[in-house]
């Protein structure tokens, strides 16, 4: 039986491919209705944190398979995200501020998608980060802000 948090993560992300193009059908896998618990769905690897054995969302990679879509602003509800691997997509929209609440996120590809408009300052935030790519992103208009180099060093 999966917990309410393994349900609201699988929600989110089945409210995710909903809102996407999938033309490799990559995501056929993620459906609420097989008996498969969805961190054995393709991209996904979950934790399991004893003594309850509930599992949550650790890696969503979704790299290089043609997804077009936004990112959806409840990607801030995967509280134990490590990493987030969307490259190589056609990712397009403005990179959610949402990301600023992923404090345990340690790796941030997004390089080679068609995202939009700022750089958010809230990667500052994010102090566990260790990779950020947003390269060959043309339609992005700025540059990473200093102060995320900043929170680095420090």
């Amino acid at each position: 039986m999966f917990s309410s948090a393994s349900s609201t993560e699988a929600d989110v992300l089945l409210s995710f491919k909903g809102s996407i193009q999938d033309p490799k059908n990559t995501l056929s896998s993620w459906s609420n209705n097989s008996a498969v618990h969805y961190c054995n769905w393709t991209g996904i690897t979950c934790t399991t944190s004893p003594p309850l054995a509930c599992s949550s969302l650790e890696s969503l990679n979704l790299s290089n398979n043609h997804i077009w879509g936004p990112i959806p602003d409840q990607i801030s509800q995967f509280h134990s995200l490590r990493v987030f691997d969307f490259s190589k997509n056609h990712i397009e929209g403005r990179i959610p501020e949402s990301f600023g609440l992923l404090v345990k996120l340690q790796v941030l590809n997004l390089g080679s998608n068609l995202l939009s408009g700022s750089v958010p300052s809230v990667f500052v935030n994010l102090t566990e980060l260790a990779v950020l790519d947003l390269s060959q992103n043309v339609y992005l208009m700025s540059d990473v802000p200093s102060e995320i180099g900043k929170a680095w060093e420090a």
